[in-house]
């Protein structure tokens, strides 16, 4: 059966919703990003030539905050 025009303007209108409900969550997600990376570095998981560049600086921080600045290096 063929979707109407009201049927496809309304699925394009929810399918853009929620794209751009998608992209301000994740706008957000870089300090969750620099904590899981944290993590994984602190337990041998992941080096810290590993993290993504626009990681790097949160990541440096938070290991500093540790005082366990050296994995940074």
């Amino acid at each position: 059966m063929p979707m109407s025009k009201i049927s496809k303007v309304f699925l394009f209108t929810v399918v853009s919703g929620c794209f751009w409900l998608l992209l301000r969550y994740l706008k957000g997600g870089e300090q969750t990003m620099a904590l899981i990376a944290t993590t994984l570095i602190v337990r041998g998981k992941m080096t810290f030539a590993e993290v993504l560049d626009s990681l790097k600086d949160k990541v440096h921080q938070m290991l500093g905050d540790l005082d366990m600045g050296e994995l940074a290096e």
